[in-house]
């Protein structure tokens, strides 16, 4: 059969799909069909003798001029279609293997990033968690996180009532009027 001249030239499909984007449907119903397509070659190939028919000269010439199918035999048989040889193994193979230490250097880099962000994680477990932090807590353990806040707020914070009393305490206190009572809260 034809097809075990292509016996060498097979697609690894795991591989292929590992390294495609799979991520839309449109990009899997490409590599899906592009798939199929190719097993229907294959089928397609399968089926092919491995060398064409023999012609038979002999009913030609009881139907054509003999001399004329004699030189058609000759031109025929001094036809030789040699099986192209690939000028680009080497550069596929080359690649292939560049691809590979790529992606070796990139999962070193992912585990050298994934083991930092787990230190960093451990770090973070290790402190109190935020929920429970004071402001003044919060500003030690985060100093470049939110706003610089010279004068922080009592919880609730959204509260206009007692924001505004502890303002109109603030303001006194830094001018020094110790007549102005502290807000509860």
């Amino acid at each position: 059969m034809a097809a075990g001249r292509f016996a060498g030239t097979k697609v690894n499909w795991p591989s292929l799909l590992e390294r495609f984007p799979l991520k839309d449907d449109a990009n899997l119903s490409k590599v899906l069909t592009l798939k199929k397509n190719h097993e229907a070659f294959l089928r397609r190939l399968a089926v092919l003798p491995e060398k064409a028919p023999a012609i038979d000269w002999a009913a030609y010439k009881s139907k054509i001029s003999p001399a004329f199918v004699d030189a058609i035999k000759q031109k025929y048989e001094a036809i030789s279609v040699p099986y192209p040889k690939s000028n680009v193994d080497d550069l596929i193979n080359n690649s292939e293997k560049e691809n590979d230490q790529k992606v070796a250097n990139c999962k070193a880099g992912n585990l050298k990033l994934v083991a930092e962000l787990e230190e960093e994680l451990k770090a973070l477990d290790s402190k109190l968690p935020i929920e429970e932090m004071t402001i003044q807590e919060y500003k030690q353990a985060y100093p470049d996180v939110g706003p610089s806040v010279s004068h922080p707020t009592p919880h609730p914070h959204d509260d206009p009532d007692n924001n505004r009393e502890w303002r109109i305490y603030i303001a006194a206190a830094d001018k020094g009027d110790k007549s102005v009572p502290r807000p509860v809260g």
